[in-house]
């Protein structure tokens, strides 16, 4: 009798052990290199890239996974015009995620090479595509594998190793974290949210554009804060304070805790700038227009500002 009960308390103990590691909860959006030393063997890292030949050979996280951020992005037919480096629909985003292995119970941490903001974009970018398909046990490593190899960190210069493939599950999409082109539109004619261009000043002004950006300049009544001003610029780009991000942005005419919309060429930059709002600073009426310059230059007869001609 006591042998059973001692298997029944074992068996208990083992199957609370497991589920308690299948339970992780990342604790807040941001994590840091000595958190996910900790939990290396309870996450799966993403190491999300421009170029992922980069990944063996300036070395990244042991065991990470890596995915090419523009994979990330797909063309869709919207108004009858292809709109390219959008949202993939559900089930290939469901299909994307379940080639990194990632699992419907999975704890999730993206990291980038973390050493300027045009890197971590990577990350903010999956981050947002995850929250949008409903998932929310996912946390980024501040300053990415920058901060890692700071820290003392061990690094790898292996191969990724295709996992295997997981369960994760693609629910049905959270449209509040996202602005259509009726809806800025709509803004730009009657009022509504902030519009908040994140490029930096050049785009914004006309000096430069994007070869699939149709016009210079930016949408009309559009504040801008670029998206460089998100992380610090000296040592790996770890997300500056809130305070110090609000009192930035209030200096631009922004307030980071009233309703925004959030834009840039295509829906990637900006992504870094809806994640310090929605995600740090708690403004739950921050969202992301996807299509961005691109499609708002497509559509015919939409204005655009310029501050210099």
């Amino acid at each position: 009798m006591k042998t059973l009960v001692a298997g029944l308390c074992t068996a208990i103990f083992l199957a609370g052990s497991a589920a308690s590691a299948l339970a992780l909860d990342v604790p807040r959006p941001l994590v840091d290199a000595d958190w996910l030393d900790q939990h290396m063997d309870e996450v799966v890292v993403i190491d999300v890239r421009k170029d992922p030949s980069t990944f063996t050979k300036t070395g990244h996280i042991p065991g990470a996974r890596v995915v090419k951020s523009g994979d990330l992005r797909t063309k869709r037919q919207v108004n009858g015009l292809t709109v390219d480096k959008m949202r993939p629909d559900q089930a290939t985003f469901q299909a994307n995620m379940r080639k990194l292995g990632i699992n419907t119970d999975s704890a999730v941490v993206l990291t980038n090479r973390g050493e300027k903001a045009s890197q971590v974009v990577h990350s903010t970018l999956l981050y947002w595509q995850l929250k949008y398909y409903g998932f929310d046990n996912v946390a980024i490593l501040d300053g990415g594998n920058a901060a890692w190899d700071a820290a003392l960190m061990d690094v790898s210069h292996d191969p990724a190793e295709a996992p295997e493939p997981g369960t994760f599950v693609a629910k049905a999409p959270r449209e509040h974290l996202v602005a259509t082109l009726p809806e800025v539109e709509e803004t730009v004619e009657y009022g509504g949210p902030q519009l908040v261009d994140t490029r930096n000043l050049d785009y914004f002004l006309g000096l430069k554009t994007k070869s699939y950006v149709y016009a210079p300049g930016h949408i009309p009544k559009a504040s801008v804060l670029p998206y460089p001003f998100m992380t610090v610029d000296d040592g790996p780009a770890v997300f500056r304070p809130v305070p110090e991000l609000s009192a930035i942005a209030q200096y631009l005419g922004v307030d980071l805790h009233e309703p925004m919309i959030v834009y840039c060429n295509s829906g990637n930059l900006a992504t870094a700038n809806w994640f310090v709002a929605h995600e740090l600073a708690g403004n739950m009426a921050a969202r992301l227009y996807d299509g961005s310059m691109h499609q708002w230059t497509q559509e015919k007869g939409n204005p655009v500002a310029r501050t210099i001609n």
